[in-house]
């Protein structure tokens, strides 16, 4: 093999075998170390031979190395390339440049810890970042590892492309791989032992722009013009090398100029950070921080996404109106490694606070739209606006909402605004109007609703109007007949409001036979009225907000009135506290020459107090003669109704009406029976007279005085009582 690589015979051939033979010699001794050591001398021959062209042409040094390398059980390989070399830890500092001139590396034998192989061979690997990249990319490799003990310098022409710009050139930096994914770019050094003059027509920046530009970037000026040295680096392990651009464009986006004080700045600040080539570069860090001005950025630190954005979602405006400017700051990390150089480095935004300029309202009360007195009006959001209608966030004072025409108002009347919103949630006007109108003021400025409407509540209430307490002829009708009023009432809510067409019901009580009609709306002005027919004596009428009448004493009213007769009273017995129930007494009256017409009586029910409650009662006339025998027919009056509450207290009038009159003779009695129309819960009395029965010393005549008698053979009840404070009219 080493005949085939160097030529049988040839002197190099001969040189080469001898260096074998001692190989084989120190390995039959059983001295590896030396084994080791002549191999490397030997590749090393090789490989200087190669560099001579000293080689035949078709000489497969790679197949030889490979050979030599197991012999001696080092595990490498020697390329088929010139671009090979050995470093031994004696050698002195030493440049490796390859055949082109294109690349190469600066070492010494202090960088390796034992004899390497290094190779530098052009790569079709790609470097681990999305930087711009230039040709060619290098495999750098060395034998025993990719590592050195201390940096050395790597060195590689910076593009072979002659219309690569000037400036570009001049910025470029190497960058390797390391970690199998990650990258890195070189700390830069400069180098002169590389020939790249045939690669580019100029490195030198031309223009004045571009020398200051040059200036500011962190790249040693060295070695411009043609036959340029190309760029230099440090490392200490070896992977894919090549030239990348660090530049870094960072473009900022169009934010908004204006907000109001407090509020959002739209569009944020947001960069976009790319290549000169025009590659979007994600996962790069950006700070943002406000620098004048006051508010608040956020996120304050965040990244650029896979379109190269890197946005910031909430630039807030201080709370005073002026400038205002927050800065945006990209670092490295992601596809920014250090050394990369972002143009510019900060970018700055600007923005003014505006003030506010105007008042909104969002729902409140509908214009022409009547709402219920005392409740709560629909819910308004107030904001305070400023430029292009926005809210104004900062707003920090009150909102004021208040009465331009109408009510008064009541509720939560000043409320401190939120980001310059305030709800007004339990605003109410308690008296009723057509003309409503609200106002919210937030400092000088305000907003007005439109005009609304207030009605009436629900009815709670009715006092009298008029037409209580008046007299007339019995068949008088009350409001229809001359000089006459018909009786009345108003209808109110809570709120003192009068209530529009809210039914009133008129109940006819004792003796009132006709009142028309029963159920009456209230008119326009809350008055609700009946006609009443009056009969003999007093006459009432119930005027109630419910059919049934409640407890509630301001839901009802008792009218009153006097129906006159030519009548004139016959037996006026005075009330007194006893009390009989009607089911079991009758009564007696001495009907001596006596023609009634009417009678009334007081009563009163058994139980605990409460509504009022209609009872109808009918009083029966029996005549008997001095023997107890009855003289004629039943006469029996008109149906009564009589208002008893049930706390068995009250003294309740009631008045019964004879059709015709009942008359008696001489020596005969009159026998009044009370008999209900209805059922009844509870027990009915008659409240009797002053005088107890057996009192034969009462000061009051004889036909109020009360005894006890036999009963007279009837089955109308076991006692006839004398005097239950009965009223008797006729003549």
């Amino acid at each position: 093999m080493i005949e085939a690589v160097f030529g049988a015979g040839s002197p190099d051939a001969n040189a080469a075998l001898g260096k074998w033979s001692n190989i084989q010699k120190q390995k039959a001794a059983g001295d590896l170390a030396l084994v080791v050591s002549k191999t490397w001398d030997l590749i090393d021959f090789i490989i200087t031979k190669q560099k001579q062209n000293k080689l035949p042409v078709n000489a497969n040094s790679e197949r030889l190395g490979r050979a030599l390398f197991c012999f001696a059980g080092i595990n490498a390989t020697l390329p088929q390339s010139t671009n090979a070399w050995v470093v031994y830890p004696t050698d002195l500092t030493r440049t490796l440049v390859t055949d082109d001139g294109h690349a190469g590396i600066r070492l010494s034998g202090a960088n390796v810890d034992a004899t390497s192989l290094i190779s530098i061979v052009p790569s079709a690997d790609t470097l681990n970042t999305n930087l711009d990249k230039y040709p060619v990319v290098y495999e750098f490799s060395k034998y025993p590892s990719n590592t050195f003990s201390s940096e050395i310098i790597a060195a590689v022409c910076g593009s072979i492309d002659v219309n690569t710009p000037d400036p570009v050139l001049d910025r470029l930096m190497l960058g390797h791989n390391i970690g199998g994914t990650g990258f890195e770019l070189l700390n830069e050094v400069p180098i002169d032992f590389l020939s790249c003059g045939d690669l580019v027509v100029s490195n030198a920046p031309t223009s004045l722009g571009d020398r200051l530009l040059a200036m500011l970037l962190p790249k040693m000026l060295y070695a411009l013009g043609p036959g340029a040295s190309g760029i230099g680096g440090t490392l200490l392990e070896f992977s894919p090398i090549g030239p990348v651009d660090p530049r870094i464009n960072v473009t900022p986006n169009a934010a908004g100029t204006s907000a109001p004080i407090g509020s959002l700045v739209i569009p944020s600040p947001a960069l976009t950070l790319s290549t000169p080539n025009g590659k979007w570069l994600s996962n790069i860090p950006v700070h943002f921080a406000i620098t004048s001005g006051g508010g608040s950025i956020t996120p304050a630190a965040t990244s650029s996404n896979s379109v190269g954005v890197a946005s910031s979602s909430d630039w807030r405006l201080g709370t005073t109106t002026g400038n205002n400017s927050a800065t945006a700051t990209p670092t490295t990390g992601g596809d920014a490694v250090s050394g990369v150089v972002f143009v510019p480095a900060a970018s700055t935004f600007t923005a003014t606070a505006t003030g506010p300029t105007g008042v909104e309202i969002s729902g409140g009360p509908v214009a022409g739209t009547t709402y219920t007195a005392g409740s709560a009006l629909p819910s308004a959001t107030v904001r305070v606006v400023g430029e292009n209608n926005r809210t104004v966030e900062g707003y920090s004072g009150a909102i004021v909402a208040s009465v331009l025409q109408g009510g008064p108002l009541f509720g939560t009347m000043n409320i401190a605004t939120v980001a310059g919103v305030a709800t007004f949630s339990n605003l109410s006007i308690q008296k009723a109007g057509t003309t409503q109108q609200l106002r919210f003021t937030a400092g000088t400025l305000f907003a007005d609703t439109g005009v609304f409407g207030i009605g009436s509540a629900s009815a709670a209430s009715l006092t009298i109007n008029a037409g209580n307490n008046q007299s007339a002829l019995v068949g008088t009708v009350l409001g229809a007949a001359t000089g006459t009023i018909a009786p009345s009432v108003i209808v109110e809510d809570t709120y003192g409001n009068v209530v529009v067409g809210r039914t009133v019901y008129f109940s006819p009580s004792n003796n009132s036979a006709t009142v028309t009609p029963l159920v009456n709306p209230t008119n326009s002005a809350g008055i609700g009225s009946a006609t009443w027919q009056l009969q003999s004596g007093t006459n009432e009428m119930l005027a109630s907000l419910d059919a049934t009448p409640t407890e509630n004493e301001s839901r009802f009213k008792i009218f009153t009135a006097t129906g006159t007769t030519t009548s004139t009273p016959i037996v006026s017995c005075a009330v007194g506290n006893q009390k009989d129930p009607i089911s079991q007494y009758v009564v007696r009256v001495d009907g001596s020459n006596k023609a009634v017409t009417n009678a009334k009586f007081y009563f009163s029910i058994t139980g605990s107090a409460n509504a009022l409650t209609p009872y109808s009662l009918r009083v029966d006339a029996r005549v008997y003669d001095r023997f107890g025998v009855q003289q004629g027919a039943v006469k029996s009056s008109q149906v009564s109704q009589v208002f008893l509450r049930g706390n068995n207290a009250e003294q309740k009038e009631a008045n019964f009406f004879f059709s015709s009159p009942v008359t008696s003779g001489n020596g005969s009695k009159i026998v009044f029976t009370i008999v209900p129309t209805q059922a009844v819960s509870g027990t009915i009395s008659f409240n009797t007279g002053t005088c107890s029965p057996g009192n034969t010393k009462c000061t009051v005549t004889n036909e109020c005085r009360a005894v006890n008698e036999t009963p007279i053979a009837t089955p109308l009840g076991a006692v006839y009582r004398l005097s239950p404070a009965v009223k008797l009219q006729g003549y």
